[in-house]
């Protein structure tokens, strides 16, 4: 599940007795089960949208297969017994167009992600855009150099 954290700092949700979810600020790649979990006890960010969540939605026979499948009030549901026509899974970075992906690839700050995103990803473009983030996350005028002043995030060198 991608959720993007929209605070400047971290947040930490207790999602069982001794484990703790950690948002980083931008977007993070959480377990959906750990999510399940942790969604419940956040509801009022979500509804205010500190916490966004990306879905995608699918048809049945997709949804069907799914680990993880939501109505359209974003309630867990068994997708085996569910009924409609379509729901909704959590989305990864691989269920967006090339332009979206990138856009959360530079919104996205915790390096495990990138480099999770990194070994997963095929698309040329998005790939640059991750290794060009974790380039910047480390040196970012050094990002710039290799990869041009207005790429990402835009920033001048000082």
């Amino acid at each position: 599940m991608l959720v993007n954290w929209t605070k400047n700092c971290t947040k930490g949700i207790p999602v069982g007795d001794s484990q703790v979810l950690i948002l980083s600020p931008g977007y993070n790649d959480v377990d959906d089960n750990t999510w399940d979990i942790a969604r419940s006890l956040v509801i009022d960010q979500i509804e205010n949208k500190e916490i966004e969540e990306e879905w995608t939605k699918v048809k049945k026979d997709e949804y069907k297969k799914a680990s993880a499948v939501y109505d359209s009030d974003y309630k867990r549901v068994d997708g085996t017994k569910h009924t409609s026509e379509e729901a909704y899974v959590p989305a990864t970075l691989q269920d967006f167009r090339v332009p979206r992906a990138c856009q959360i690839v530079l919104k996205t700050y915790n390096k495990a992600t990138l480099n999770k995103w990194n070994l997963k990803e095929t698309r040329d473009e998005v790939t640059k855009n991750i290794n060009y983030q974790l380039m910047w996350i480390d040196e970012p005028s050094k990002a710039q150099d290799m990869y041009g002043q207005n790429f990402g995030h835009g920033d001048k060198k000082e």
